[in-house]
């Protein structure tokens, strides 16, 4: 997701497979957003390649208003952030009322 004010809510991202390690994000790559709204998902096992970052969501250069809510991230597996990985200047960005367990390294 790139841009200003997407929203995402209340699905389910489940079994997906980054192949690329050059940035990561098994279940979502959040990029250069603003005013992102990220509440009430399911993120469930999902996986990132060998030396990949964020097996469930990849924060990379997120900006003022962009919110993690609500979410549920569990059961992803990555080389780092297994369930989430900060990358770069995340000003603003709120991470709140998440449940973030079992979401292992591959390392």
């Amino acid at each position: 997701m790139t841009g200003s004010g997407a929203v995402i809510e209340n699905n389910q991202i489940a079994e997906n497979r980054a192949t690329s390690s050059t940035f990561g994000g098994g279940g979502m790559l959040v990029h250069n957003t603003t005013a992102a709204r990220i509440s009430g998902n399911s993120i469930l096992n999902n996986s990132v390649a060998a030396t990949g970052l964020g097996g469930g969501i990849y924060l990379l250069a997120t900006g003022d208003l962009t919110s993690l809510i609500d979410n549920t991230v569990s059961g992803n597996a990555a080389w780092a952030g297994g369930g989430i990985f900060v990358d770069g200047a995340i000003t603003g960005t709120d991470i709140i009322q998440n449940l973030i367990v079992n979401n292992p390294l591959t390392a």
